[in-house]
């Protein structure tokens, strides 16, 4: 993430230690959650994201794909079967995307 940094101005009501640097680092980016992510559909809704800024998490029977993006969280389980053990990527997700094929 980028990250600015300026001296703060003398007259700054900060103690000395702390006005040295004011460290400004921008937000993380919303993640969403696909399910299915390493399928057709789902690689390219990851895609998508990808390039609309968002993080993704994605939860499929196979993991991480040969050809799976590095910038994507790969997690193997199988959503139908499992019952729980994926659940906890939902935490901090903002969306999930289900793109379960048969």
């Amino acid at each position: 993430l980028p990250s600015l940094s300026r001296p703060l101005p003398s007259s700054s009501p900060f103690p000395q230690s702390l006005s040295r640097r004011l460290l400004c680092t921008a937000p993380p980016p919303p993640r969403i959650l696909v399910l299915g992510g390493s399928g057709y559909i789902g690689s390219a809704i990851t895609r998508a994201a990808l390039a609309a800024g968002l993080a993704v998490d994605s939860v499929s029977r196979r993991g991480r794909p040969d050809r799976g993006d590095s910038r994507v969280r790969w997690w193997k389980g199988d959503v139908l079967v499992d019952g729980g053990e994926w659940r906890g990527r939902l935490e901090g997700a903002r969306a999930v995307v289900c793109a379960v094929g048969g």
